[in-house]
């Protein structure tokens, strides 16, 4: 089973409010806008808007000011570009994450209690189920047994990689890297997928509370 502690997250979560974006100026704002360095709200980017909401902390109602919108328009751009109160939360407390060692070697520990088989199941899933392939799946160009047998193939082998570092056997996996880094190296670039893993992981450390984080 895969599981972070409850206190774990909670911990986590109260990486925020050691932030000391609480005692930004919200002035700066308004002066940026009046010298033209902020967007307006017709062209302003969801990266605009998420730097805004981690820097300077503002409400719906102070936005909506600053921009001359109404707080409606505000809230449901903030839900429609996943810019919640608890989002932002989650975004600084990542960042203060980046720098706190000893919340990181309890998830490190997580991480290897974890067991081998489920760890492995799940990053198949995201890596190779989840995409393409299952496409293809549905559309017949592969059996189910053909999917049995892909799975089974990427399982074995992403287990493999889990228990050499989960066992420290770094030399044996730089080793493999070491001999496989020349195949497919005309290949593009990787793009990195980390919003896509956050829409993931952001929901599943929500606490487990009716009462919503207000934005207001």
């Amino acid at each position: 089973m895969i599981q972070i502690s409850p206190e774990t997250k909670k911990q986590f979560l109260s990486l925020d409010n050691q932030s000391p974006v609480e005692l930004v100026d919200w002035n700066e704002l308004s002066q940026k806008k009046e010298q033209g360095l902020l967007p307006n709200w017709e062209t302003i980017t969801p990266e605009q808007l998420k730097e805004i909401l981690i820097n300077y902390n503002p409400t719906n109602s102070f936005l909506a000011e600053l921009f001359d919108v109404t707080k409606g328009q505000i809230s449901y751009r903030r839900k429609k570009w996943q810019l919640t109160m608890f989002d932002i939360i989650y975004e600084r407390s990542m960042q203060s994450f980046a720098e706190n060692g000893a919340l990181q070697e309890l998830l490190l520990q997580d991480l290897k209690n974890a067991d081998t088989a489920v760890l492995s199941r799940a990053i198949v899933h995201y890596i190779f189920r989840k995409g393409p392939v299952e496409d293809m799946h549905v559309d017949g160009k592969f059996s189910q047994a053909d999917m049995k047998t892909l799975n089974q193939y990427m399982m074995d082998r992403v287990a493999t990689l889990i228990t050499l570092f989960k066992k420290k056997d770094y030399m044996r996996l730089l080793l493999f890297l070491e001999a496989f880094q020349h195949y497919g190296s005309d290949w593009d670039d990787p793009k990195l997928q980390i919003d896509e893993l956050d829409k993931f992981s952001n929901y599943n450390i929500r606490p487990n509370s009716s009462k919503p984080i207000s934005d207001e």
